[in-house]
């Protein structure tokens, strides 16, 4: 399924449908005929739209908004005055094409159907139409490039974070890990003093000839040790 319209076409669509409301609105209160200055008004907001659109293409394409602060602000009004004039020529050039000549020179110049439709008002116009339209742009675009800043700001902290939780994790897991080889260590230790004591039985046996006894202790003994060392690799040892 496609998409609707995206936020910034419902931002053109509203922005120039306000213009057309509101320059109608106010026309009709200077007492004039809708029929005189609402399809000349209608066409420059369409116009408008297609005019501001390029603009736009031409502000991303030459990566403007990346340049210093004064150079931006150059380039906006060296672009709005040279739109505004593209504008107010085709705008003059439809007018006279589509037969609105004469009603766009009521507007702006009286009833003389013999003058020059006025190109250099409407560049005025535009002007001052485009040049809000920039600001409204650029206020726009700082403020989500704000926004994005923000949530980069805190996908890296989140990040950092997780990354942080890990090295502790991990830490931690090493100090298991050292006291469980340490534990080991210590499990497969024996007493000193009563090993000290079983040697010191059997050397007493063996000093009084009991050689059975002796032998009989020795092995004990070495069972022991053995069984000792084997059970010391067991976390648990069943009873």
């Amino acid at each position: 399924m496609k998409k609707g319209l995206s936020a910034y076409w419902w931002c053109q669509i509203t922005g120039w449908s306000a213009y057309i409301l509101m320059v109608t609105q106010a026309y009709l209160s200077m007492g004039l005929s809708i029929a005189v200055f609402f399809p000349p008004i209608f066409l420059t907001g369409i116009f408008g739209i297609f005019i501001t659109h390029l603009m736009r293409l031409c502000i991303i394409k030459t990566r403007m908004l990346q340049l210093r602060v004064l150079r931006q602000i150059f380039c906006i009004v060296l672009f709005t005055l040279l739109f505004s004039f593209f504008q107010a020529l085709i705008t003059v050039w439809l007018a006279e094409t589509l037969g609105w000549g004469d009603k766009l020179r009521s507007l702006y110049i009286g009833k003389d159907k013999t003058a020059n439709l006025p190109a250099f008002l409407l560049f005025k116009s535009n002007c001052f139409f485009l040049g809000i339209w920039n600001l409204i742009y650029l206020t726009a675009y700082y403020i989500e490039k704000n926004r994005r800043e923000q949530i980069e700001r805190v996908r890296l902290e989140s990040e950092l974070k997780i990354q942080q939780l890990e090295n502790e994790n991990t830490k931690l897991q090493l100090q298991k890990s050292i006291a469980d080889v340490s534990l080991t260590a210590l499990r497969s230790q024996m007493n000193p003093h009563f090993i000290f004591n079983c040697l010191n039985s059997i050397k007493l046996y063996t000093t009084q000839n009991d050689t059975v006894t002796a032998s009989e202790y020795l092995t004990k003994f070495s069972r022991l040790i053995r069984l000792v060392m084997e059970e010391s690799a067991k976390e648990k040892i069943l009873l």
